[in-house]
């Protein structure tokens, strides 16, 4: 049953007051608003939200827009795979969480930077010591 006061005309009213976002917040205390009474059923039922104190929360929207790749493709030459995502001001949080991300897509890798797999192998013909037998 709905509580008091609440009926099927203004439900839709009632779910419109919120504007839902996407968020990460951490708070250290929250309070239970009281039961209100059902006299449908004749019992006191949640009112079904929590209230948060604002000076005890850390958190922030994800309002930013991203652009997040695979670290590992970009540098090997292949398509970063980039994506678009909305996320904190620093684009670490929210779809950017463990992710390579930035505000700007990356640049295209210079065509005369070598390729990383190419650099171990010149490097491994430098300064080589040449392992001989000794009796």
């Amino acid at each position: 049953g709905l509580p008091p006061g609440l009926n099927a005309t203004n439900l839709t009213q009632v779910n419109t007051r919120f504007e839902y976002k996407l968020s990460r917040f951490t708070c250290e205390s929250v309070a239970v608003p009281p039961k209100v009474w059902d006299n449908a059923h004749f019992q006191w039922v949640d009112r079904g939200y929590l209230v948060f104190d604002m000076q005890a929360c850390m958190g922030t929207v994800f309002e930013q827009k991203c652009f997040c790749w695979d670290k590992f493709r970009y540098l090997s030459g292949e398509d970063p795979m980039t994506s678009e995502l909305q996320c904190d001001p620093a684009c670490s949080l929210g779809g950017c969480a463990g992710r390579e991300c930035a505000r700007n897509p990356p640049p295209p890798l210079s065509q005369t930077t070598p390729a990383p797999g190419a650099l171990l192998s010149e490097r491994a013909t430098e300064g080589s010591l040449v392992m001989q037998r000794m009796d």
